[in-house]
């Protein structure tokens, strides 16, 4: 079977492609701030995550925000051995 998408490795985006992650909406009753950190997550090289979370902290979205499991994206991606660098930049404050 062949793919119908190339797999692009630290593609650098402008500030536009980095916001358009923040038009993500769930479609499942997920928490809004959840679901667009998640999509990014997923979406984003370490440096444009690092950017992204700077336009989602400008619109007053909640890094700390939680799934419907009661875990925020912290809690997931510290799980994930080659996420050290997500990690680190989701941490809670202390």
């Amino acid at each position: 079977m062949k793919k119908d998408k190339i797999k692009i490795v630290d593609e650098q985006l402008n500030d536009d492609g980095i916001r358009r992650f923040l038009e993500q909406r769930p479609s499942d009753g997920t928490s809004e701030d959840f679901h667009i950190l998640l999509k990014a997550y997923r979406g984003l090289n370490e440096e444009n995550f690092s950017r992204f979370l700077s336009f989602f902290k400008e619109e007053g979205r909640s890094i700390s925000t939680r799934n419907k499991a009661g875990q925020s994206l912290y809690d997931i991606v510290v799980k994930h051995k080659k996420s050290t660098a997500y990690a680190k930049l989701l941490a809670p404050e202390s």
